[in-house]
């Protein structure tokens, strides 16, 4: 199995949007340019899913394309290191015979 990888949660204030933007990238580093973070690798979740959050819908249109985003520092609100969650097992169906009427022997199967 593989190991979980170790995630960050970047939370941080868009001057244009005047909103609160929240990332979640595999790397966050101090930036070649002065008083900027460094935010690569940007991770968005399953897009295979039935319901999709239009706020993350967003996000991931607006920054799918990027390979490095750089925030100054004073608008960082945090920044939350993770581990990432194993997916969750995949379930079967188990084939199990029922019987209806009572007078038939079921095996040890009770229904």
């Amino acid at each position: 199995m593989a190991e979980p990888r170790r995630l960050f949660r970047i939370r941080f204030t868009d001057k244009v949007d005047k909103k609160t933007i929240t990332l979640t990238a595999a790397k966050v580093t101090v930036s070649d340019f002065f008083g900027l973070i460094a935010i690569e690798q940007l991770v968005f979740t399953d897009n295979s899913k039935q319901i999709v959050l239009p706020e993350e819908d967003s996000m991931r249109k607006r920054y799918a394309a990027t390979k490095r985003l750089h925030v100054p520092y004073h608008n960082v609100v945090s920044i939350e290191e993770f581990v990432e969650e194993a997916p969750a097992p995949k379930l079967h169906k188990i084939p199990v015979l029922l019987r209806h009427d009572k007078d038939t022997p079921t095996d040890g199967i009770t229904t």
